[in-house]
């Protein structure tokens, strides 16, 4: 098959290490594949790309810049020849395939909802609170127009149909997929806790460092590592509020690191973080990718009880979970962090659980859908 998976994103975006994974999969299976993406000088993240990149200019949040990479995306398609485009949320990568379908693209349709994007963007202040309604009807109506539709998680199946999705078109492929490495001699530092993610207000990451603040004082020679961007309005906040803790010595922030390098570096923590709390429908569907890569390196994990974590985890066999407090949370870090035999069980649990998501699994489950659409 000649595929294409499209995204309005840039090529170190988190959200392309599942884009970079299926597709290697996908050329593995004998595809001809294709990666549309918005346009970035940046230097990729990925080496030695199976697929051809399409770069167009574009931008992930906003009006204007969804509405660039659409007219952009639609000349493309509709000089191209897909048998099947895989378009990923938002709508800006789905919404020019259909186009190109009324002008005459023969070109199956899969949308692909790996998270409730436009109501993050409303909550995160990226998308105004009045379009919010108008988007989401505009979300669904691309939905239904699909020849399929893949949700993330059976929440997120659930959330669609209540929205208006007909639930025959929605398949469920649970995360991203991992690829698995061996990694039985990963052991950790000793006092060494790590996150690895965005990192945001927005996303609860202030809880963590006040966990942090309270472990410390229990535990005076722990260090933290947070790995991952920081957002560019959260910069000055973070850096003050570490001040304020009485943390600067031990608590550090890599900036985006990339996707290899980001798996080097949790490999080196005695204990991995995951902090979430709040009760929203765009985190409840969620399935994490570094809970996921977590497992896969062989971390000892420590985490919220929180929906789209205890879809993946199970407390006291893959994993702690935790209240949703920072008190608790801390609890949670020190048994983990002071109870050696503990530690090695939880990481030999989920080295053991993450096969099941492992990406050559996941991109079946996806490369079997496609199968079923063309077929039909």
């Amino acid at each position: 098959m000649r595929i294409a998976i499209v995204q309005n994103v840039t090529i170190n975006d988190h959200r392309m290490v599942h884009s970079n994974g299926l597709a290697r999969e996908l050329v593995n299976l004998g595809n001809d594949v294709d990666v549309i993406i918005q346009m970035s000088s940046e230097k990729p993240q990925f080496k030695d790309t199976p697929y051809e990149v399409v770069s167009l200019p574009g931008k992930t949040y906003g009006v204007w810049g969804q509405f660039v990479f659409s007219r952009r995306l639609f000349k493309f398609l509709h000089s191209a020849d897909y048998d099947v485009i895989h378009a990923k949320n938002p709508f800006s990568s789905i919404l020019p395939a259909l186009l190109a379908r009324i002008c005459g693209s023969d070109a199956r349709l899969v949308y692909d909802m790996r998270g409730l994007w436009v109501d993050f963007g409303v909550h995160s202040g990226s998308i105004p609170w009045y379009l919010g309604g108008l988007l989401n009807w505009l979300d669904v109506k691309c939905l239904n127009g699909c020849d399929a539709v893949i949700a993330i998680s059976e929440e997120m199946k659930r959330v669609l149909v209540e929205r208006g999705v007909s639930a025959d078109k929605v398949k469920v492929v649970v995360g991203d997929g991992v690829e698995l490495r061996d990694v039985d001699a990963v052991k950790g530092e000793d006092g060494l806790v790590g996150y690895v993610g965005s990192i945001s207000r927005s996303r609860s990451s202030e809880k963590i460092l006040e966990a942090f603040s309270v472990l410390r004082k229990r535990v005076p020679g722990v260090k933290l590592m947070m790995v991952g961007p920081v957002d560019p309005g959260d910069e000055d906040y973070f850096r003050e509020y570490v001040e304020e803790l009485g943390l600067s010595d031990a608590v550090t922030f890599t900036g985006f690191v990339g996707h290899d390098e980001a798996l080097g570096l949790m490999k080196r923590f005695w204990v991995s973080l995951a902090y979430h709390e709040g009760d929203y429908d765009f985190y409840n569907v969620a399935v994490p990718t570094k809970i996921l890569e977590y497992m896969a390196a062989g971390c000892c994990i420590v985490a919220t009880s929180h929906d789209m974590y205890d879809n993946v985890l199970r407390d006291g066999f893959d994993a702690l979970l935790t209240e949703q407090d920072p008190e608790s949370f801390a609890n949670g870090i020190e048994r983990a962090l002071l109870d050696n035999e503990l530690n090695r069980q939880l990481r030999f649990n989920a080295l053991s659980e993450v096969n099941r998501f492992s990406r050559e699994t996941l991109s079946k489950q996806v490369f079997s859908i496609y199968q079923r659409i063309v077929s039909g």
